[in-house]
């Protein structure tokens, strides 16, 4: 018969037979004197874990540690303080676990497991190795409820291909809270790659047992014609003496057998005779059940939900007060919720995102399903969360940049944005901008920024989605609170002081002008700012003085909106774009003299030109007509101009008439020839945001 999963047949001698229908009995052997003995026999047990030299699943363990469980070849390990953490290669054949890092330093941790649920009940724990390294010195220690049985001064420094072993024995099996403490003393950071944990049956006396007996009541009393037999919800429990009341419980131990096993005809109080052998005692009992006949369900009804309840990460969907009723099809109504076994449900950040979980049903060929709804904190609810809290959000990725060990993202979901801030390479690598993620961490401000740290999870849900900057005409902090990572878009900019980067390349303060006030820009990281300054001299200097516009992120300073460029394209220039493509359109950058013959190609061009550039704004015109960047085709449109006849009408100003078609000609291929040279072609582009 099957008991707690197993199916189990056993033959029994003459036993005593007590009588109980559908409640708890205790029935003695039929041989009292006799006994059942539990030896203390010696038994070995190892567990083993090695970070897998795969960079995605190695990754994947690495992350754990960004929070208080670890799951190290499926057994669960407490781990006291979370840490920045990622996998490195020590060798070809080598990886490790790195705790820390030069710019957020290990400042000491402990791994912890009870024995039981490592090795198993009854275990102690008899030697530790830890294959691992230390940046600098530092100590391990190994103890079982806080009482300490290793410890070394002399722990294994990191090199490039390999750690050593730190080993730590007992001579008897010590059982507990087992705890591996890495102590922090000079240490950055700790280089894990295996830890193996042996142990021993702790050693207990022999027990004698005077009877066995069973107690408990039967889960499911209702069956139908072809079902198996189920003890489920009874155990067997062992007595030292006759007049014990206690017992021990050794269900898990003892052997069963029960007539029938399988119930073949219907009927009301049908008797299960159930026999039970632990070691030499033997027990009885009979039970009484109810066998339908074997009928078809038509369909399935649920009741006790809790409706109208959105469950998030985390959450614990609890079917215990839910009720399965299956109409059967002669129209009786069945009871089927212990047949369908749910169990409780956590929900899962995938789960939550989807907006539902749903839990298919089938009972005697009729089906059904619970949905249950999920969600998410929207973005601004997670942003009000106590700092250091749990949160799950989703919103769409605007913004993508490296950090130490991962990328940071940007996101946005309509009413606020946050800042998933360094994000495991494994997690991070694959997301864009465009994606709509659903992530979960640790909510945080620093500085001014709120900060999605410390993500256990991400969740891309599409890809590829449209959006667009918001545009913003007040750079105050009023007008700005709450806006950090927001994507915006801002014009009318000017370069008033400063650099985004300093002389050690490090990162500075560029200081922008606008009408509503004076802006800071400033790098997000270090490794940034200086290719960032390089292309923002680049841009600055073929602008000249034009009023300019960043598309990008708000960062925040403590009080102080701190916008936080990522990229050299996020700037651009309308009024120089503008007149990058009048120039490319209209003044022919390509010609040669040779293309001039008698000068009756400028003649031709010259109109068409000169209608472009008055719709041009005068900004636009002024720039043209004086920067350094656009002076060769200025002085082309000039002779163009004096070549036509329009003299001081032209629309740059006074041109001095000629009458001598030979020398404008002249002028004209001279112009030509220089502006050729320069090979000046700009394809205008006029960032739009998305």
């Amino acid at each position: 018969m099957k008991k707690n999963g197993r199916l189990v047949a056993i033959a029994l001698g003459s036993v005593l037979c007590a009588s109980c229908v559908g409640g708890a009995f205790l029935v003695a052997g039929s041989t009292p004197a006799a006994e059942a003995v539990r030896a203390a026999d010696v038994e070995t047990v190892t567990y083993t874990f090695t970070l897998s030299n795969t960079y995605a699943d190695a990754q994947e363990t690495a992350k754990q540690f960004l929070t208080n469980s670890v799951d190290l070849n499926s057994k669960v390990w407490s781990f006291s303080e979370p840490v920045l953490t990622q996998s490195v290669q020590g060798s070809s054949t080598r990886r490790y676990i790195q705790l820390g890092s030069k710019n957020s330093p290990f400042q000491g941790s402990t791994l912890s497991i009870h024995t039981n649920d490592l090795l198993g009940s009854g275990y102690g724990v008899t030697s530790v190795s830890v294959d691992c390294a230390f940046s600098e010195q530092s100590y391990i220690d190994f103890s079982i409820d806080d009482t300490q049985f290793f410890r070394t001064e002399d722990t294994p420094s990191w090199s490039s291909n390999h750690g050593d072993v730190v080993t730590g024995t007992s001579d008897t099996p010590l059982s507990g809270l087992l705890q591996i403490t890495f102590g922090p003393q000079n240490s950055k950071a700790i280089y894990l790659h295996s830890i193996t944990v042996t142990g021993e049956k702790v050693a207990t006396e022999p027990v004698s047992y005077d009877h066995i007996g069973f107690v408990g009541e039967l889960n499911k009393t209702e069956y139908f014609v072809g079902d198996a037999f189920t003890l489920d919800g009874v155990s067997i429990y062992a007595y030292p003496t006759a007049e014990d009341v206690d017992g021990v419980d050794v269900t898990d131990e003892a052997e069963f057998i029960a007539d029938p096993d399988v119930f073949s005809e219907p009927g009301e109080g049908v008797e299960v005779s159930v026999y039970a052998l632990f070691g030499e005692l033997e027990a009885e009992t009979t039970f009484s059940v109810n066998v339908n006949p074997e009928i078809t369900a038509e369909s399935l009804t649920v009741s006790g939900l809790e409706e109208d309840k959105v469950y998030s990460v985390g959450d614990i969907v609890d079917f215990s007060l839910v009720k399965i009723t299956a109409h059967m099809s002669d129209g009786s109504d069945y009871d089927a919720t212990y047949d369908l076994a749910l169990k409780p449900y956590t929900i899962t950040l995938k789960d939550a995102a989807n907006g539902s979980v749903e839990f298919p049903l089938e009972f005697k060929g009729a089906t059904s399903s619970i949905v249950i709804s999920t969600g998410l904190s929207d973005i601004l609810s997670a942003r009000s969360a106590a700092s250091g809290s749990k949160v799950a959000t989703k919103g769409l990725v605007t913004g993508k940049f490296w950090h130490n060990n991962g990328y940071s993202l940007f996101v946005e979901d309509g009413g606020a944005a946050v800042l998933a801030y360094d994000i495991v390479e494994s997690l991070s690598e694959n997301v864009e901008a465009g994606d709509m993620i659903a992530i979960s961490g640790s909510i945080k401000d620093f500085s001014g920024v709120m900060e999605v740290e410390k993500v256990t999870d991400l969740e891309v849900i599409s890809k590829g989605n449209a959006f667009e900057p918001t545009e913003i005409e007040d750079v105050s902090a009023s007008a700005l609170d709450g806006w950090d990572s927001r994507y915006i878009t801002i014009s009318g900019l000017t370069f008033k002081s400063g650099s985004l980067a300093n002389s050690s390349g490090k990162r500075a303060n560029l200081t922008l002008e606008h009408e509503s006030g004076e802006v800071v820009f400033r790098a997000l990281t270090d490794a940034a700012a200086k290719t960032l300054q390089s292309g923002l001299d680049e841009f600055l200097g073929k602008i000249d003085n034009l009023p300019f516009t960043f598309t990008g992120h708000i960062g925040w300073y403590y009080e102080n909106p701190q916008f936080a460029p990522t990229s050299i394209d996020e700037f651009s220039c309308p009024d120089y774009d503008a007149v990058m493509a009048f120039i490319n359109s209209y003044m022919k950058p390509n010609i040669s003299p040779s293309d001039e013959g008698d000068g009756k190609s400028c003649l031709e061009w010259y109109p068409a030109a000169k209608a472009a550039l008055e719709a041009l704004t005068e900004t636009q015109r002024n720039f043209f007509l004086t920067s350094d960047t656009t002076a060769a085709y200025a002085n082309r449109y000039n002779n163009w101009a004096k070549a036509y006849g329009d003299g001081a009408t032209s629309s740059l100003g006074t041109i001095m008439s000629s009458n001598d078609t030979a020398a404008i000609i002249a002028l004209v291929a001279l112009s030509s020839a220089t502006v050729a040279a320069a090979g000046f072609m700009i394809a205008s582009r006029r960032r739009k945001a998305k």
